[in-house]
Parts: C-alpha cells; structure tokens; sequence
C-alpha cells in the first residue's frame, strides 16, 4: 500500500523549478526553440513599448511568449527583457 501511494506520488507533474533543475538540456532546447520562432516577428525593432503591449506581458494570465511575439511583432527575448524591466521598475 505505501509503494503504490509513493508511485503515485512520483508520476505527478513536478513543480517548475524542480523540472528545470532535473531537465536542463530540455529546457535550453525549449529555449532556442523559442528564440528561433521570436526572431522573425521583429518589425517593431527599437520602438517604444505601448501602454497596451505592456499591459499584455505584465497581465498574469498572459498567453505564451511565443504567442505574444506573434501578436505584438516582437521578439521573444525583447519581451521577456521588458517583462523584467517593468517588474524592476528602471523603465
């Protein structure tokens, strides 16, 4: 009975930080993915950052970077720097 609950146990969804220290490579490779993807919705290159497209990263149930990438036509890691710098507050 107890060998069962901890099988159990160890076929959960593990949390986020967790999975990323057991999975380093998978997420490096997620990663790149995402960057490969951002890269071509670049047509707002060095523009300023509207009131709505912060209001689309910062809110808490935002979609995917990938996703929001497409939609504000920017890159991957231009969001997530601009995520980071909002939460900093040095904007």
């Amino acid at each position: 009975m107890y060998k069962e609950s901890a099988k159990r146990r160890a076929q959960r969804k593990l949390p986020r930080k967790a999975w990323v220290k057991k999975n380093p490579e998978k997420r490096n490779k997620n990663r790149r993915e995402n960057y490969k993807k951002g890269a071509v919705n670049n047509k707002n290159f060095r523009s300023n950052w509207t009131i709505h497209e912060h209001s689309l990263i910062t809110d808490p149930n935002h979609p995917r970077d990938r996703v929001l990438a497409e939609i504000l036509g920017r890159t991957v890691q231009a969001i997530q720097v601009e995520r980071c710098r909002q939460k900093k507050g040095c904007h």
